[in-house]
């Protein structure tokens, strides 16, 4: 006996949904990245660069997404800039004379947590493309799937050797001669 609940769909289960398809990304060149912010560090300043000029840059649309992105590299500037003072006074005094941990190290923080968002909805790391759906294509045109470039290996062997691929070319083997 099943009990008093009905009985669920595989399909309505957690971990049965269908997933969605990749949206596939391949290489786009030509496309200059937007003009970077005044008042950024060398290294921040080459970062936007690589940033706008990557495969997952290339497909934000510069229009909507640059706001975004400006808050996202100022941010950026603005942890390194930290980091920097915080390596060099680790402890402050306080108020009243004592010792205690740079506030900057606080502020730290909240810009880590404010960097790792940006970084998962903008699909700045492997993870993070995976959750938005996003295949990275090496060489490949965007559009191509994996049964098209089979379709396409295999048309290629075809022409090269004549026969079938997967198929066996058997000999005749006289035995009475």
């Amino acid at each position: 006996m099943r009990g008093s609940h009905p009985y669920k769909h595989p399909a309505t289960l957690v971990g049965h949904r269908p997933s969605r398809p990749l949206t596939r990304i391949g290489p786009v060149e030509g496309l200059a990245p937007p003009r970077a912010p005044r008042g950024l560090s060398a290294p921040v300043r080459r970062l936007w660069g690589e940033l706008w000029t990557s495969r997952v840059g290339s497909s934000w649309d510069r229009a909507s997404d640059l706001p975004a992105m400006l808050r996202y590299i100022h941010n950026l500037e603005r942890y390194l800039r930290y980091g920097e003072l915080v390596t060099q006074m680790p402890m402050v005094k306080g108020s009243t004379g004592q010792l205690r941990a740079n506030p900057l190290a606080a502020r730290m923080d909240a810009l880590e947590g404010q960097l790792r968002t940006a970084e998962e909805q903008y699909g700045l790391s492997p993870l993070a493309r995976v959750r938005l759906g996003i295949e990275l294509v090496k060489g490949e045109s965007a559009g191509s799937t994996l049964e098209e470039r089979l379709t396409r290996r295999r048309r290629a062997q075809e022409r090269e050797d004549g026969t079938l691929p997967g198929t066996v070319t058997a000999r005749v083997i006289d035995l009475d001669g």
